[in-house]
Parts: C-alpha cells; structure tokens; sequence
C-alpha cells in the first residue's frame, strides 16, 4: 500500500509542476486548404457561400478570405450566378434572390482566381430532401425535477411542440435552430442540435424537442428546423466532437482531426449544405399555466 502512495504523490507533483510549466506545443505544419461554407434552401433570398483559408492551430489573427473566386450553382436546368459582396470578404451572394425546390440536386462549383493546394477547381452538391412544413408551434417553460436540488434558474428546460407533417417513407435528418428573441442562440455549427428522424418521430404530425436553455415568460421564441442530408448530420456531429475536447491528460480518445466535409477538387475543409427550412414563433409560458 506504501508503494501506491509513493506512486499517487509522485504523480501528483509532477503534474503540479508540468502546470507551472509553458510547454512548447510542437504542431505538424499542414498545408494551406481552402474553407467553404456555403448553403442553398427552399428560402426566397440570396444564397450564401463564404471561401477562407486554413492556418495553423495556434493562428491568432482571422483568417484569410478568398477573393475573385467564380461561383456558380447548378440545378441541372438552370445555373445562379454568384457576386462577392462587399469585395475582398470571401461572401459570396446569389445575383437576385431564389429558392431552391424539393427534389432537385444542387451542384456548387468554385473556380478560384488563384490556386489553392495546386488547385483552382472545387465543386459539392446536395439534393434538396422534403422536411417539416411548420403549420404552428408552442413554447413551454419546464422545470425538470431531477434538478431540484439546484435554483429554479438552474432547473428550467424549454420544450419546443411542432405541429407539421413529417414525410412518411422519407428517412429525414433534421438541423434544429433556436432563437431568443429573434436572436440566433446556437450561432456555431458545435452548438447545433441535429437528429433524426428515426428517433420517434418518422411521419408525426406532432413532434416535441427538448432544449437547454432557459426563456423567461413573455420571450418569444423562435424554431427554425430544416431536413439535411445524412453526410451534414454526420458532418455536425463530428465537428461537435471535436469542439467537445476535454483535454484530459488520461483521454484516449486521440488527437483531433478535421471533420469530413462533402467538397471534392482536392483537400478541402466545410460543407455545402442543401436543405428545406420552416420556422415558426411563440411566446415561452410555464408548462403549467
């Protein structure tokens, strides 16, 4: 038993000292990739892709942004021009505003002005999957028994009830949005909530998600859900594992590593995500009232 107190004492100091200590993070140099992230829906708006550049893990300052790129999306019939706006921000916006239809592939194609990875060509596409047309929704405010042992504040839960038919015979994957406000809450991709639809709720009328977050009575609460395909499901998923590093010294869960996105042309980083939105309000009440 000495020997193992030996051993925990011995441990415990050197990990007291390594955190006293700047140690020099040795990183592998990665070459220079390019950054898409880009969408096309069912909205009546103007579509969106922003092109960056990669750097390395400890870049401190925003990233480059592409300019001068050639963006096109294609639906097999048609082809939306896209203009940067404002010049040199790498955003780059549908001519006119216009709306994607359910059933038709959307093809993304970028020709870049300078070469990125020896490369000036990159493309991605996506089918536009049917989903959820929100025909209402209600907010409730929950507070969760199991937590009663904490402040009311800290108890509170927010369910979100959906009413809109879910597609029958589709296998749907869902991107679900929250708004405080009018205020986007899950602002970055890690904090987006997906699911699917296999998880009880394939071809309902009625459908209830369950959030974290806390609303006050009188908030109006905005819910934005959109159908994705499965490889943006897969996409946000592994990109929230990445985020949720724990940095824990005994974690052997591996080093991270870039989420696979669906951008083809050469190694690429991002995602062209194609889907159906809806979005519905209402104003957060207790469960109970």
């Amino acid at each position: 038993m000495k020997y193992l107190v030996y051993i925990l004492v011995g441990l415990i100091t050197v990990l007291s000292v390594s955190c006293e200590k700047v140690i020099p993070w040795k990183t592998e140099k990665m070459p220079v990739m390019l950054v898409v992230e880009g969408s096309f829906t069912n909205e009546y708006k103007k579509q969106q892709v922003k092109l960056s550049l990669s750097e390395d893990y400890f870049y401190n300052k925003p990233t480059p942004k592409v300019s001068g790129a050639t963006v096109t999306v294609s639906d097999g019939t048609g082809i939306f021009g896209f203009t940067e706006n404002p010049a040199g921000s790498g955003i780059y916006e549908t001519d006119d505003s216009v709306a994607g239809e359910p059933g038709k592939t959307y093809t993304l194609n970028i020709d870049l002005k300078e070469p990125v990875n020896n490369t000036t060509h990159y493309y991605a596409s996506g089918r536009l999957i049917p989903g959820i047309t929100l025909d209402s929704v209600v907010a409730y405010i929950y507070r969760n028994p199991i937590y009663n042992s904490f402040s009311d504040q800290d108890s509170l839960l927010t369910i979100i009830v959906a009413f809109g038919q879910d597609p029958p015979q589709t296998e749907n994957y869902y991107e679900l949005n929250l708004y405080d406000n009018h205020t986007l809450i899950n602002d970055t991709i890690d904090k987006v909530s997906v699911v699917d639809d296999k998880e009880g709720f394939n071809g309902q009328y009625v459908n209830s998600f369950i959030f974290f977050k806390q609303f006050d009575p009188g908030d109006t609460v905005g819910f934005e859900i959109i159908s994705i395909g499965k490889d943006y499901y897969d996409f946000v998923n592994s990109t929230k594992d990445l985020a949720d590093q724990s940095f824990d010294p005994f974690d052997m869960s591996g080093p991270p590593a870039n989420a696979v996105g669906n951008i083809e042309g050469a190694d690429a980083i991002g995602f062209f995500s194609v889907g159906y939105v809806s979005k519905g309000t209402a104003v957060a009440h207790y469960l109970d009232e």
